[in-house]
């Protein structure tokens, strides 16, 4: 206990004037100063109820100033035309990937529900997705697709401060070529 018996000659002087209980009182107080500044800087001890792990640090905004728009849908197809729900989609599916907002517009089948399709899509910036829904292939989708769904279609949309799919940091590929 060094520090205790003996503080530091830049604080000696002023510490000196005080009864030794003082020094302690001081220590104390330094400690949870630095504690509280920790706190703040690093967003806390770790894991809160409704908190998230530290400070949230948001991907940088990109030169074109808007997020893009990322859409996930879920389509549920009546199970006698599940195996043609890609050319029963087709035409709406070119035509969107003909927009010139349209990042990616893509399907996929579950492996455990063969009636059930996944879109993922994703448009350049709201304005982007607003043409979209806008777009005359659009309606034409929302009167004819819906005769050959099971149930209203699921959906996530998100606007994203991205323009492209990152790399999964937690499965990086080594070797040539990755």
């Amino acid at each position: 206990m060094l520090l205790l018996s003996r503080p530091p000659r830049s604080l000696a002087r002023y510490v000196r004037l005080l009864p030794y209980p003082w020094n302690l009182v001081l220590l104390l107080a330094a400690l949870l100063a630095g504690a509280y500044v920790w706190w703040q800087v690093t967003g806390g001890w770790g894991e809160r109820p409704g908190k998230p792990y530290g400070r949230v640090i948001p991907y940088p905004r990109h030169e074109r100033g808007a997020p893009m728009i990322f859409i996930t849908a879920k389509f549920r197809v009546v199970p006698e035309q599940a195996d043609r729900w890609m050319e029963i989609a087709g035409d709406f599916t070119r035509a969107t990937r003909a927009e010139p907002g349209c990042l990616w517009f893509d399907w996929s089948r579950s492996v455990e529900d063969p009636t059930e399709y996944v879109l993922v899509e994703a448009f350049r910036d709201g304005a982007a997705g607003a043409a979209h829904v806008q777009s005359p292939h659009f309606r034409a989708a929302q009167s004819e697709l819906p005769q050959h769904l099971v149930e209203t279609p699921r959906v996530i949309s998100q606007s994203v401060d991205q323009d492209d799919w990152s790399e999964l940091g937690e499965m990086k590929v080594a070797g040539p070529g990755a």
